[in-house]
This record gives structure tokens, C-alpha cells and sequence, in this order.
């Protein structure tokens, strides 16, 4: 929802958006006059007021503007050993305290730092154990900075960035 009390929901044919002042629901599919890099639309997450990220099947980082309806295939600066960007699956993201943007793909962790344009794998060694947490479905940050991950058998594990995993 934005600020507007205008409802956005992505899913498998579009990015659906629904009018409160008019009550009516509008799709936007790839296409000449909305250039979306791909009906499928995993999570979206809004990043301020106006910015939309949209998490799209195959397609890399992807942002809209809200107001100008603009939207940015951003390319990162980051390591070439990781998969080309295209290929990677964006499934959620989320706005750590420190205002980056995390990011679950199907190529593991990342986080993406807006004010540099660069993108960095969180390195399993980092999340020492982090094996032991499959299928990741849902996770988040607390007040605290803690970072929250639930996974398929809805187990919830806490994690600080500095810390192992509990």
C-alpha cells in the first residue's frame, strides 16, 4: 500500500494496481508502453514514498517510481564470479536500519547499498551454520537490528550480523 492508500500487488500476470480513490483495478503487463522485464512478480517492497522494487522471475534488481511510472533495471556494481544478474531469481526484499536493501534470491543473500550502486553477497561463512537453515520462505529486521529468517518447516532463527546463527 502507498501513501495514497492505492493498493500494489504483484503477481504471476502483472503488477496489479488498485485505485482507492476510483475503486478499480488496473494490470500492467510487459509490454511497449510499460517495458517490465517479466509478468512474474515474486514480492514487492516499497523502499520510500515513490520507490517500488519489484521482484520479478529471471530479471535482476528492478525498481518503479511511482509517481513518473518510471522504471530501472539497475546495474550493480559486484562480483564477476556471481551469476550474470539477469539470471538470478529476486524472491524478496526488505530495508535494513542502515537503509540498504536486502535482498533473498535464488543465488543466496545479498545486499544491494543504494548510495554506491553495489551489490554484495552475504558469504555463507558469515552466517556461520547457515546450512542448517533450508528453504528459507520469510525473513525481516527488528528494531535491534536483528535479522529474522523463517524457513519451510516455519522454524524462526534469529541472526546478528556480527554473531553465528541461534
Amino acid at each position: 500500500e502507498d501513501i495514497n492508500n492505492n493498493l500494489w500487488i504483484g503477481s504471476r500476470n502483472g503488477l496489479v494496481f488498485i485505485d482507492s480513490t476510483r475503486n478499480n483495478a488496473i494490470t500492467y503487463k510487459p509490454g511497449p508502453g510499460f517495458p517490465l522485464p517479466n509478468a512474474r512478480i515474486f514480492d514487492l517492497f516499497f523502499y520510500c514514498d515513490s520507490l517500488l522494487f519489484l521482484a520479478c522471475d529471471r530479471s535482476g534488481l528492478t525498481s518503479l517510481n511511482i509517481h513518473t511510472f518510471e522504471l530501472n533495471q539497475m546495474e550493480p556494481v559486484w562480483n564477476e564470479k556471481d551469476p550474470p544478474l539477469e539470471r538470478i531469481w529476486v524472491r524478496q526484499y526488505w530495508k535494513g536500519s542502515d537503509n540498504n536493501l536486502y535482498i533473498r534470491t535464488s543465488e543466496g543473500f545479498f545486499i544491494y547499498h543504494l548510495d554506491t550502486n553495489e551489490l554484495t553477497r552475504i558469504q555463507d561463512t558469515t552466517l556461520s551454520n547457515f546450512a542448517r537453515v533450508k528453504n528459507i520462505i520469510a525473513f525481516g529486521q527488528d528494531h535491534r537490528d536483528d535479522f529474522w529468517l523463517v524457513d519451510s518447516e516455519f522454524k524462526l532463527v534469529r541472526w546478528r550480523p556480527s554473531e553465528d546463527l541461534e
